[in-house]
């Protein structure tokens, strides 16, 4: 470790600061501090400046000479802001969404399986019955955790960045080690699909659905794997929750004023219905001047003077 790193936490909580409290001081994530203090990175010229001032020390106290070897304040109490609360509320919600969503996933090639396999050993019929049952249970999941998702996310734009550098590091190299095994199953359920297509081929046409069903249910299995551990990454990218929460306020924004210009539109932009009132006059003054005067052939005029008059109105009803 530098010289650096041994003497920030020290320093750090001689002046009473927590890693969140520095961190909210110097405008930088608690993750930052953190790498600082494990001697990961150093922070920025102008940062280190600011970080001098706010620790009322020299930089040569900062990040030359070591600390008088002295007994280590006590780590300050944080303040309870409720952001880590928030931070584990979103966790629970996108760990549960994650598992519906995958579940959803697993359900749907569940159900391909079981059709298969229920085509092998008897009718139609029950297959096509346990597909509908998989498939049902699978849109439920979507349909609930969509739903619960966007009102969480309604409800929660932004999330306090509350996130564990180690723990990340550590779920990065189990995502890493799942999405391979995952993969790996998948090849290997392929090469197993055709192994046994080849040798059910040899006994009759039955016998294939039920390597098909083989192959879907491991398949299944693995797909789910990837969406469940894709999920669970996301959590992490607090970044893209905010720009995905901006995008769908923004978007809420513009379908809420697209409907208040039409529900204005419906109120007072009443050319439209002075339009049609005008042409059904027309088409009255047309009928009555052919009918009882027979003057079809110069009757005719009063609609394109119609249209004429539709469309002063509309003019003025788009000023006013």
């Amino acid at each position: 470790m530098s010289i650096f790193s041994q003497n920030l936490p020290k320093l750090r909580r001689r002046a009473g600061y927590t890693q969140e409290g520095l961190a909210e001081a110097l405008g930088v994530s608690r993750q930052a501090v953190g790498k600082w203090e494990a001697g990961q990175t150093l922070p920025e010229a102008a940062t280190l400046l600011e970080l001098a001032e706010l620790l009322d020390c020299s930089l040569d106290q900062l990040m030359r000479f070591p600390l008088e070897e002295e007994p280590l304040p006590p780590e300050p109490e944080p303040e309870p802001d409720g952001g880590e609360e928030v931070w584990r509320v979103y966790e629970r919600h996108m760990n549960h969404f994650a598992v519906q969503i995958s579940s959803g996933v697993a359900l749907c090639l569940m159900g391909v399986a079981a059709l298969l396999a229920l085509l092998a050993v008897g009718g139609p019929v029950p297959g096509i019955m346990a597909l509908f049952f998989y498939l049902a249970a699978a849109v439920f999941l979507f349909v609930r955790g969509g739903m619960e998702h966007d009102a969480f996310r309604r409800s929660h734009p932004v999330i306090p960045d509350y996130r564990d550098v180690e723990e990340m590091e550590r779920f990065r190299r189990i995502f890493g080690i799942g999405i391979a095994l995952a993969i790996a199953a998948i090849l290997a359920d392929v090469a197993l699909l055709v192994g046994l297509v080849a040798m059910a081929l040899r006994v009759g046409w039955k016998p294939v659905c039920l390597p098909a069903a083989l192959f879907f249910l491991i398949l299944g299995g693995a797909v789910g794997t990837i969406v469940l551990l894709g999920l669970w990454m996301e959590k992490y990218d607090l970044e893209g929750w905010a720009r995905e929460s901006h995008g769908q306020a923004k978007l809420e924004q513009r379908v809420e004023e697209q409907v208040q210009r039409e529900l204005e539109q419906a109120l007072t932009g009443q050319g439209r219905d002075w339009s049609g009132a005008i042409m059904l006059t027309a088409t009255g003054i047309f009928w009555v001047a052919g009918f009882l005067f027979d003057a079809w052939g110069t009757a005719w005029v009063v609609f394109p003077l119609g249209g004429i008059l539709c469309g002063i109105v509309e003019v003025l009803q788009r000023k006013r």
